[in-house]
Formats: C-alpha cells, sequence, structure tokens
C-alpha cells in the first residue's frame, strides 16, 4: 500500500522559487530529482534518505535536498523542506 506524499506550503513556495530562479537545463534535474524522491517516498519512507530524528529524515538528489516525515500509521509522508545542492 502506498505512501500519501503532501507538501507543506513553505516547502512548495521553496521549490517554486529555486525552480523559477534556475537556468533551464537545471530545471529539468530538478524537476526529475523531486518526481524520483516522491516516486521512493510512496513506496518506502522509513529507507530513503538518512534518519535524523524520530521519523524526520534527509534525503539528498542532486541538486536538491529534502527534509521530510512520515507518519507510518497514517500512511503519510510530509515535505517539509527543501533546498538546492551545489
Amino acid at each position: 500500500m502506498k505512501y500519501t506524499v503532501v507538501w507543506d506550503s513553505s516547502a512548495i513556495d521553496e521549490l517554486t522559487t529555486m525552480w523559477a530562479e534556475a537556468p533551464s537545463f537545471v530545471r529539468g534535474q530538478i524537476t526529475r530529482a523531486v518526481d524520483d524522491i516522491e516516486a521512493a517516498l510512496q513506496r518506502r519512507p522509513e529507507t530513503v534518505g538518512e534518519s535524523r530524528q524520530d521519523n524526520l529524515r534527509l534525503v539528498i538528489a542532486l541538486p536538491i535536498a529534502i527534509v521530510y516525515e512520515f507518519f507510518p500509521d497514517d500512511r503519510r509522508v510530509r515535505v517539509l523542506a527543501i533546498q538546492f545542492v551545489e
């Protein structure tokens, strides 16, 4: 059974700004990285990236890094932040 991935509005704002300010070739990289991360989070968020504390995790897929938390009982993932990684 899949997890539902939801984004905090602040993370959506960060992604929108990052994408709009990036050169066109980087925009494609950002889009692919987000798609790949979301697909992995839908399947097994407890194994994606690195553990931080409790159910908080960090995943890096160049050129971005995402911080998220997951809720196994609700089968839900919440993306908290995204940033550009050089």
